[in-house]
Formats: C-alpha cells, sequence, structure tokens
C-alpha cells in the first residue's frame, strides 16, 4: 500500500483519501477499484490532447504561468502543485464540469500526491529540484505529465 501524503506533506487519514479518490472521480481524473486507483481515460486523453495540439498546449503554458497568482503563497514554490491544478482547470473547463472548489482541491491534491508517488518510484534517479521540475513540466517533448499518466499505481 502506498502512503499517500498531502500537499502539505501530512498522511492522508484513509477517510480523508477516500473522499478525495471521490472528488477525483467525480472530475474524472482518477478511479478506484479495489485496492487500484488509475488514471481514467478521459484524463489521459485531456493530457495527450495538451501535448499534441498547439492551441491547448498555449492555454496550459498561458495557465501555468498566470497560475501562480491563483496558487496561495505557501504552495507558489511547488511547481508540480501549479502544473497539477493548470491540467486539472484545463480537463474540467474541456468537460464543462461545474466547479465545485472543495472537489478541486482535493482532486489537485491527490493528483499531485499520485504524480509524486510515481515520480519517486519510476524516476528515483532524477533530480526533482524546482528547476528541473519547471523544465520537465514545460518540455513538450518529455513532457512529465505524459510520462506520469501512462503507469499505474496501488493504493
Amino acid at each position: 500500500m502506498v502512503i499517500m501524503y498531502s500537499k502539505v506533506g501530512r498522511k492522508l487519514t484513509e477517510a480523508e483519501l477516500i473522499q478525495s479518490i471521490e472528488a477525483a472521480n467525480r472530475l474524472h481524473i482518477l478511479y478506484s477499484f479495489e485496492d487500484n486507483v488509475g488514471f481514467t481515460d478521459v484524463f489521459l486523453d485531456t493530457i495527450k490532447i495538451i501535448n499534441e495540439d498547439d492551441i491547448f498546449w498555449k492555454e496550459y503554458i498561458r495557465i501555468l504561468d498566470v497560475g501562480v497568482n491563483l496558487i496561495p503563497d505557501s504552495e507558489v514554490a511547488d511547481h508540480l502543485i501549479m502544473l497539477t491544478a493548470t491540467l486539472l482547470t484545463i480537463h474540467t473547463l474541456r468537460l464543462k464540469i461545474p466547479f465545485i472548489e472543495e472537489d478541486h482541491v482535493m482532486a489537485i491534491d491527490l493528483t499531485r500526491a499520485a504524480f509524486e508517488v510515481i515520480m519517486r518510484k519510476k524516476y528515483f534517479n532524477e533530480d526533482f529540484s524546482e528547476e528541473a521540475m519547471r523544465k520537465w513540466t514545460r518540455n513538450r517533448h518529455d513532457w512529465l505529465p505524459l510520462e506520469l499518466s501512462l503507469d499505474k499505481f496501488k493504493r
């Protein structure tokens, strides 16, 4: 079982984890079946569309750039939270999902934690400094979200 941590580094309780998965499920980001958790096909499609379509890529970069103003100061230094918030914003806009702040916040937190779990397992020898993360999330060819989203993970 992978222990999931919130963006503030606090271990999520089982109840919080279930609530977060339910929120991410309502936003069509994650699914949970027995002990398997994975990204939905529609979320994978959003990530692929952003990577392959010039207009979506420009919107991704634009939101990523202005996102600094939308994220509390304590989290601005966390490039992975900025990336995740940007992806989820584009995803929910693309699917025309009504904005519910609590679902959005919980889904961002859980998706960021899922990305981090995959990063630490798959890319354990990589440098995850903010500088490296910035480069990896802005490079369209070896785009971190595309790489991470293709992996499955267990909770």
